[in-house]
């Protein structure tokens, strides 16, 4: 749904839009000491891997096999890395539990740089390996996903120093990360410190850490930094962003959906897969003329329900709909709605961590192949009825309210 224009905007409405954008950024990144993506202290649940064996180490990293912790750390006492690893698998369970968010990485490098009001200096993992912790039958360690240069990082760079760094430029003819791979840190680190030359002090520390990292929302400070004029361009984000001509726009597009109209669409044309109410019918009918909107209602009253109903509809007409939510669970009630209507190949899922490339092309052959082997059926008589029994309890309605 687009409520974008091509029209050109003054300048005051490109610096409110600008304007509220970087404030969105700031807080997003989190900028502040408490992020351990840009201060990282020795303090954290932190398992440190200078003492592991470098060969399993390696294959842990590669993501060749699942490698046990008593193994890595054959010298060290078991109580003391038994201790370590509770304290980090605790943390890494709080935040999926609490934040659906994955936050456990083997964090490889360390970046440095000259400290600000003689303050403790800004120490930055450079980069990060997904891990799953598995304490069944002893601890156990493996890969879960693709590594990625620190995003916070990057974004601190950028803003904060006026450093932009791209992943690209760092990893640009080194082993391959999405081939699974790790790739060759040292010369990331190189090419890293010739990239900041200008930040004072900066310099990278070789390490090796298992901690909980959380960055997930860096991906949305990317998307708000490379969009600022399709956002002016957009009158809803426009108007979030304080400006009052955006905000008469979006006020005038409002139109009211006439629940009488609603039993005159033809079957052909509606693609609701779940029961719907006239309220819900017209949240989908709005959503359907290109209107913005809100849906409010307590649990139990159909609201995943109209957003599968949605999904259905839009996808039937040839579009795109991305559909986020702040919880995991949120998504995945939608996602076992649409699977329940045999409608699961519609959906690439791209939350979680373990979307990898290789799980997103899987995700693409398996719709492919459903789209390629669905029998399409012939609705003529169905819908023939349908209109014949809507028509017979509308002329009841009418007549019974005469």
């Amino acid at each position: 749904m687009s409520q974008s224009s091509n029209k050109p905007f003054g300048r005051d409405r490109q610096a409110a839009v600008d304007n509220a954008r970087q404030k969105w950024m700031n807080r997003l990144i989190d900028l502040s000491r408490r992020n351990n993506l840009l201060y990282w202290s020795e303090e954290s649940s932190t398992l440190d891997f200078s003492e592991a064996d470098p060969e399993l180490l390696n294959a842990l990293l590669a993501g060749d096999r699942n490698v046990a912790i008593a193994d890595l750390f054959p010298n060290l006492q078991e109580e003391v890395v038994s201790n370590q690893v509770a304290s980090i698998y605790e943390d890494a369970l709080a935040n999926a539990e609490k934040k659906n968010l994955e936050t456990l990485c083997v964090a490889i490098g360390m970046a440095v740089w000259s400290s600000e009001k003689r303050r403790r200096a800004p120490a930055a993992p450079v980069l990060l390996v997904p891990m799953i912790l598995d304490l069944e039958g002893g601890a156990k360690l493996r890969r879960n996903g693709e590594a990625q240069i620190n995003p916070a990082l990057l974004c601190y760079l950028k803003f904060k120093k006026e450093c932009p760094i791209t992943p690209q430029a760092l990893l640009g003819g080194v082993e391959s990360v999405v081939e699974g791979r790790l790739p060759n840190s040292s010369v990331i680190y190189t090419r890293f410190e010739q990239a900041a030359a200008k930040v004072p002090g900066f310099k990278i520390k070789p390490r090796a850490i298992l901690s909980n990292f959380c960055f997930r929302k860096m991906v949305m400070v990317k998307d708000l930094d490379r969009s600022l004029e399709r956002m002016v361009a957009h009158d809803v984000i426009a108007a979030m962003a304080g400006d009052v001509e955006a905000r008469q726009s979006v006020r005038n597009s409002h139109v009211e959906i006439d629940a009488r109209e609603l039993d005159r669409i033809p079957p052909e044309q509606e693609f609701l897969v779940f029961d719907a109410d006239s309220s819900q019918q017209s949240v989908i009918q709005a959503v359907l003329a290109g209107r913005t909107g809100v849906i409010q209602g307590p649990p139990g009253t159909g609201k995943s329900q109209t957003i599968a109903n949605l999904i259905a509809s839009l996808a039937a007409r040839g579009q795109r709909v991305l559909f986020v939510a702040e919880k995991e669970s949120a998504l995945e009630v939608v996602n076992r709605q649409l699977e329940q209507k045999d409608l699961g190949h519609l959906v690439l899922d791209l939350y979680s961590s373990k979307a990898s490339t290789g799980a997103v092309m899987q995700q693409f052959r398996e719709s492919f192949e459903t789209l390629q082997t669905t029998i399409f059926a012939d609705s003529t008589n169905i819908h023939f009825q349908l209109r014949e029994r809507r028509t017979k309890l509308n002329q009841y309605s009418l007549t019974d309210a005469h």
